[in-house]
């Protein structure tokens, strides 16, 4: 499963950032290729289960998401299954009012639409995907 781990730090408090991350149907604003949020629902643990729909390649994506390991301020983790299986996990560190927030995607794609080669190029896509994904969230909360 490959991993991507991507890290910024934000001139914002930690909880205004944390609480803008958390709810699903925010990431629409900061996630590139990321179309559609919807039957988002709050989850006893502080998480949200939700569906989403993701373009790829010009291809369109599909699946379910839930908030499976949800430490507030700290951790948010969350399982989607669907089209692309996936792991994603946001972390914050604050200090003073600066947060550092690492965002990490564990990922698997099905094998029968990728080779190595695919793969390499994905991976590759995620990578620059993450980088644009913190730059969008940097953006929204320093106003730069």
């Amino acid at each position: 499963m490959p991993t991507i781990t991507k890290v910024v730090v934000v001139d914002a408090q930690l909880s205004k950032i944390y609480s803008y991350v958390s709810k699903p149907s925010n990431l629409l604003q900061i996630w590139p290729g990321l179309i559609e949020m919807s039957s988002e629902k709050l989850l006893p643990n502080g998480g949200y289960s939700f569906r989403w729909m993701y373009k790829m390649f010009g291809i369109y994506l599909k699946g379910k998401g839930e908030g499976v390991d949800i430490v507030p301020n700290l951790r948010l983790t969350s399982m989607n299954t669907g089209s692309i299986n996936s792991l994603i996990t946001w972390t914050f560190r604050s200090n003073n009012l600066k947060t550092t927030i690492t965002l990490t995607a564990n990922y698997q794609v099905p094998s029968p639409i990728l080779d190595r080669f695919t793969e390499n190029i994905i991976i590759k896509m995620g990578e620059k995907e993450a980088e644009l994904i913190l730059y969008h969230l940097r953006i929204i909360f320093e106003g730069r």
